[in-house]
């Protein structure tokens, strides 16, 4: 039993040390609307070459957003909703260059005694997709590009504790296989997402209410200095 207790108590210590970190780093997606197939590493591949092409993308993207708004995402403890351009941000925390990404509708805590949360596991395996997002470095150009593949879903349905959980049908969520470039930026910014004109992000939300009361909202604020501002996420 002291035991038990012991280690009920250190879990809990280090999920709130980890969690309370302020992190001057955080990991960035977007969540875009598909309209059909898309040659996404030439896309990503031709913007990185041409001179003004991310700047003049991000411009549209202010003009004319046509992102996917409202979907629902989590991260170690960490829930945001997509915004207006389809960003989805947290605190990087865990200073890995592999990434679980997991596609599901709803999932649940298991409780290791009273209300202490041991892990979460999937509720249906059959309506989940699971991606592995792996930062790597070519040996030859020493470029870095994240290497992305499905993975197998575990017999036990049991979620990594720092997996990126996006909470939608798996159908509805287009993630691209294959190796893409890593832009240049100190931000951890994984590729783009795309989400089909199929996607119920209003009864996502309403799966999720069954479990909201176990994580906390990222929480956005501006550092201003004379030339430039910081955005902070805690």
């Amino acid at each position: 039993m002291k035991s038990l207790f012991f280690l009920t108590f250190l879990t809990c210590f280090l999920h709130n040390n980890l969690i309370s970190q302020q992190s001057t780093q955080i990991v960035t997606f977007f969540i875009k609307r598909y309209n059909g197939q898309i040659d996404l590493e030439k896309k990503i591949k031709d913007k990185l070459e041409k001179p003004g092409a991310i700047t003049n993308a991000a411009i549209k993207r202010s003009l004319f957003p046509t992102y996917s708004r409202g979907i629902l995402a989590s991260y170690l403890g960490q829930i945001c909703f997509s915004d207006r351009f389809g960003q989805i941000m947290f605190n990087y925390l865990t200073k890995k260059d592999v990434f679980t990404v997991v596609v599901t509708q709803s999932i649940k805590p298991v409780f290791m005694q009273g209300r202490t949360i041991h892990h979460w596991v999937l509720s249906e395996s059959k309506d989940s997709k699971w991606y592995s997002f792996e930062k790597i470095q070519d040996p030859v150009n020493k470029q870095f590009y994240w290497n992305v593949t499905e993975k197998e879903i575990p017999a036990n349905r049991a979620l990594p504790l720092d997996a990126i959980i996006i909470f939608a049908q798996p159908e509805d969520i287009i993630v691209y296989t294959g190796k893409f470039p890593v832009p240049f930026e100190n931000n951890i910014v994984l590729p783009d997402i795309y989400a089909t004109k199929k996607i119920n992000i209003p009864l996502s939300a309403i799966q999720f209410l069954k479990i909201r009361k176990y994580f906390a909202p990222v929480k956005k604020e501006y550092k201003f200095d004379q030339d430039k501002y910081q955005l902070m996420i805690s």
